[in-house]
């Protein structure tokens, strides 16, 4: 397990990563007000035949009215095209009363806290 954290308050993003030795990875997102499940990502590595360059395919499930889709989708492909693995992300991070803002500032802490695990993950 590699537990990685970014942000601050309210806006403090938990990344709790499952590696299985290059046969996927399972990441769990949190934070807020309130941890729960949102939405689940998964994102397949695939390979674009016409350029030949490294991509996702990524599929989502949503729960009704949850914004946590963003920050799953976001953290599932960033972490799949890194490594090439299949990655799945259940996100839940909720703030009372969010706004634009709030949730803008929970989508760079997501990334910043994806990029943390990839530098302990990939070293």
């Amino acid at each position: 397990m590699i537990t990685t954290t970014y942000g601050k308050d309210k806006y403090m993003i938990v990344i709790d990563a499952l590696v299985t030795e290059q046969k996927g990875i399972t990441l769990r997102i949190t934070g807020g007000d309130s941890p729960h499940v949102g939405a689940v990502a998964l994102a397949v590595p695939s390979l674009n035949a016409a350029t030949g360059e490294k991509t996702c395919d990524v599929s989502l499930l949503t729960g009704p009215g949850h914004k946590d889709r963003f920050l799953a989708e976001k953290a599932a492909d960033m972490i799949c095209r890194q490594t090439g693995e299949l990655v799945s992300a259940t996100a839940g991070v909720h703030i009372d009363n969010a706004t634009g803002s709030d949730l803008k500032v929970l989508i760079d802490n997501t990334v910043k806290a994806a990029e943390l695990f990839l530098e302990k993950y990939l070293r």
